[in-house]
């Protein structure tokens, strides 16, 4: 998750606000389309865990604006595993294309 949205963590400032907003249009969806709360319910327990991703993501992204170029290319990458920690780290790059 951290990998495939690196570029807008970075260049459009993708952060927990904006998985808030997603997360509500999600279960408003669903309401809409008149399914059971009890799977709702559900389906958020799991949704709900995968925040922390973009609050961390955000906060990596703004800690790399501090860093020179030179910087960047020593730590090593954010990961699930870094998520909590001190630990410096750098965003991971995304092949696209």
């Amino acid at each position: 998750m951290i990998r495939t949205h690196t570029h807008m963590f970075r260049d459009q400032g993708l952060n927990e606000t904006h998985y808030d907003v997603a997360a509500h249009c999600f279960a408003e969806g669903l309401q809409t389309f008149q399914v059971d709360q009890g799977l709702i319910d559900k389906c958020m327990t799991i949704l709900v865990s995968m925040r922390v991703v973009f609050e961390y993501g955000a906060q990596v992204a703004e800690r790399e604006k501090t860093m020179s170029k030179e910087k960047m290319k020593t730590p090593p990458l954010a990961s699930p595993k870094t998520i909590g920690t001190d630990q410096e780290v750098v965003l991971p790059e995304y092949p696209l294309g």
